[in-house]
């Protein structure tokens, strides 16, 4: 239900915030890059990042920016999505008061 126009926004935001943080300039070879809407599934939409590094800093990469995007989203009160299951039971039951 999020604005996907909105979302991408956030994510290229989020994703130059941590190309220029000085901590983590080093691990990168190139300026990453969000590539845009990869796949839509059951219970969400998959965005595609791309991180071009150096060796063995992809992990720890992947990992703070998945850290950062996390606490990013819920910042600005963007959800993500997971399966929800709606049930219907029939009428609603109605109590009466007085007996």
């Amino acid at each position: 239900k999020e604005d996907l126009d909105r979302v991408l926004g956030v994510f290229r935001d989020e994703v130059e915030a941590f190309h220029r943080d000085p901590e983590w300039q080093d691990a990168f070879t190139e300026p990453p890059e969000v590539l845009g809407v990869q796949n839509l599934a059951d219970s969400g939409v998959v965005i595609r990042v791309l991180f071009s590094t150096k060796p063995a800093q992809q992990w720890a990469v992947a990992r703070e920016f998945r850290r950062r995007i996390k606490n990013r989203l819920d910042r600005e009160g963007i959800e993500i999505p997971y399966p929800h299951l709606k049930l219907y039971l029939g009428e609603p039951l109605r109590l009466e008061k007085g007996v």
